[in-house]
């Protein structure tokens, strides 16, 4: 009857062990679109939910700010009760407070979204780089068999075998460090979503290239209006000079400090936008250059394969040709997810950083 609870132990052990890979294998398994991501994220967040106990806080306070000026002088308005001041104060400055905390609030709820998108095109554009590096080596082996059938029949001179023999050894080398740059991604991205670090889901959205329709002039407008920096930048210096009077330690210099803070928070997200316009138009105007390069890659594999076939190329005229065919879509999807990141981000500018 003794052995009895070490064998259940045994077996829970047992069980545990069978189970754990299990999980692992799931979540490497898993496929994931972009919109999962971001509810994971938005679930899994830290900074949301310290946003979010910040505007109920914050809320709170206006509230009981709100209160206790009533409580003191119902008819405050109208009618002036000696020792107000500092009750009124307190109420508008509560009453500030509580609208900078319900933009913010909104605009780390954006910031994570653009954090999502930039993660999971991260692993998407790292995957890519993989596989041109992938690639790469297998031209270089082909490369370097060649070259020592060469130098056999004394077609190559032994130190041209060994500058071969380096680029392959430079190829391997570049490959793992590609795959130590994807595992970092993936990794980034399962900490922001809330998956174990090791797991691998499957990225199943595919991102098309959609340019963008705003003005500049539009976009500088919104940010403006939705940027949390700014709103409490705009508001600190109207609500100081609306205290004015009522709160003794504001001058002003105060007054004047404060409207030129509002200024250069006005004028460094109307930058910003303008940063991000830039980038956003210049990768527009590069995206036909590179389909352009997509499509002279195509073409030129087709025709080498044909050649191959009739004896007119070589297996290394081939495999080179499917490199560059990989170098173009590589360049085009990465093109197109920066594409779709800033644009995202010039939609959002309040939430890029």
């Amino acid at each position: 009857m003794r052995r009895l609870p070490t064998i259940v132990m045994l077996v829970f052990l047992f069980l545990m062990l069978m189970v754990m890979p299990a999980r692992a294998e799931e979540n490497n398994e898993m496929e994931l679109t972009l919109e999962e991501a971001i509810k994971k994220a938005l679930l899994h967040s830290d900074s949301l939910k310290i946003s979010e106990l910040e505007l109920q806080k914050s809320e709170e306070l206006k509230d009981d700010a709100a209160y206790a000026l009533a409580r003191f002088s119902p008819n405050w308005a109208t009618d002036y009760t000696p020792g107000v001041e500092p009750l009124y104060v307190a109420r508008e400055q509560s009453k500030m407070g509580y609208e900078v905390a319900r933009k913010k609030q909104a605009a780390v709820k954006d910031s994570v979204i653009l954090a999502t998108h930039k993660a999971y095109y991260d692993v998407l554009k790292k995957e890519a780089q993989v596989s041109l590096a992938t690639l790469t080596v297998q031209k270089d082996e082909l490369k370097l068999n060649n070259a020592r059938l060469s130098f056999t029949s004394g077609l190559i001179s032994k130190q041209a075998l060994i500058g071969i023999e380096t680029q392959l050894a430079g190829s391997r080398a570049a490959l793992a460090a590609d795959r130590n740059e994807m595992d970092k991604a993936y990794r980034a991205l399962c900490l922001l979503i809330g998956l174990p670090e090791d797991a691998r889901p499957v990225l199943v959205d595919k991102v098309d290239f959609k340019p963008f329709q705003g003005e500049l002039a539009s976009q500088q407008s919104l940010a403006l209006d939705e940027s949390p920096s700014v709103m409490a930048a705009v508001e600190n210096a109207r609500l100081k000079e609306r205290l004015k009077g009522w709160d003794d330690n504001i001058s002003d210099e105060d007054i004047e400090i404060a409207r030129l803070q509002a200024s250069m928070a006005t004028d460094q997200v109307k930058e910003l936008v303008r940063s991000l316009y830039n980038s956003v138009k210049t990768l527009e105007e590069n995206y036909p250059v590179a389909q352009d390069n997509l499509r002279l890659a195509e073409e030129n594999l087709r025709v080498t394969r044909i050649k191959y076939e009739i004896g007119m190329a070589t297996k290394s005229d081939v495999k080179e040709a499917e490199w560059n065919l990989a170098d173009a879509q590589q360049k085009l999807l990465q093109l197109t997810l920066d594409h779709a990141y800033y644009k995202l981000a010039l939609e959002k500018p309040w939430a890029y950083n």
